[in-house]
């Protein structure tokens, strides 16, 4: 067992005790720390109780004073947090998740810049022949004061009438056309005409007019 050694405030406190309890023979001789020999006093020769905590320099025990042994003192309080270490490096990508609902619609974006021009496509097939030797032709009746007229306008060979009109020529205006068309299969424009308004004493004539063309077949 290891034997303890008292510090010098508890061996001038022993020696105060025995001074005391050997009477008036030895009061007049004052003993101090360098009156005691280094390791001579034992923990026998100290009284239990009579060494405070008063008497005991603060830093002097250690933890085999006390059997190697000491009490859980309590939890004190929570320190200041650390700095933050440095991020770690990234982590592996993680799978898919599953595919989300669908948002609503958007709202329409600007109209974007026209593209460019597409190449030239192919020329499509030649479509049927059109109408050709378009021509005006005209007829009249003959000029007197007949009561009624009849006169008609004929397409050259080989053309069809594609319209055409008529008018009579009357300076008393008595006369008046009253009919008008395509005729002899649709190669010419026939024309109508009488007096209308009364007997007309003066010549007067019918005029009629035809539009013919080439029509392809």
């Amino acid at each position: 067992m290891k034997i303890r050694i008292p510090s010098p405030a508890m061996v001038v406190a022993l020696i105060a005790l025995f001074v005391a309890m050997s009477g008036t023979a030895v009061a007049g001789v004052m003993i101090t720390g360098a009156n005691v020999k280094n390791e001579s006093l034992t923990g026998l020769d100290i009284l239990n109780g009579s060494v405070t905590t008063n008497e005991i320099r603060n830093g002097t025990l250690r933890l085999v004073d006390f059997g190697g042994k000491l009490p859980q003192g309590p939890q004190g309080p929570q320190g200041t947090p650390g700095t933050p270490g440095t991020p770690g490096p990234a982590g592996p990508e993680g799978p898919a998740g599953p595919k989300g609902s669908q948002g609503a619609k958007g709202a329409t974006g600007p109209k974007g810049a026209p593209g460019a021009s597409g190449a030239k496509g192919a020329n499509g097939p030649q479509g049927p022949p059109g109408l050709s030797g378009i021509e005006i032709v005209t007829g009249k009746s003959v000029n007197d004061s007949s009561f009624s007229k009849a006169a008609s306008a004929k397409c050259s060979a080989g053309k069809h009438v594609l319209g055409g009109g008529a008018y009579a020529m009357d300076s008393l205006n008595l006369s008046a056309v009253v009919g008008d068309g395509p005729a002899n299969g649709g190669k010419a424009w026939l024309g109508y005409a009488r007096e209308v308004l009364g007997s007309n004493p003066q010549a007067w004539q019918l005029h009629v007019y035809a539009i013919c063309a080439t029509v392809p077949e």
